[in-house]
């Protein structure tokens, strides 16, 4: 299983698993409109069907977002 994010611009479906972004936080690219990361528990993938990217959100917001995820499984 990952526990995966994805970035969105919807935040009205469940909510209390989204985590605001703003162009402060990013690295190299700004959203048109508000966006969010939306966190969600994936299974049935294989580690090579995930695309990695690294390094688009600065490390402290990064770190702030490991800690929501980490919320909303336990």
């Amino acid at each position: 299983m990952f526990y995966l994010v994805l970035i969105t611009s919807n935040d009205w479906l469940n909510p209390q698993y989204s985590y605001p972004l703003t162009d402060k936080m990013l690295v190299g690219h700004t959203f048109a409109k508000q966006s969010y990361v939306k966190c969600q528990l994936i299974a049935g993938y294989i580690e090579r069907d995930v695309v990695r990217r690294l390094g688009s959100i600065k490390e402290q917001y990064f770190n702030e977002i490991v800690d929501k995820i980490i919320e909303s499984i336990f």
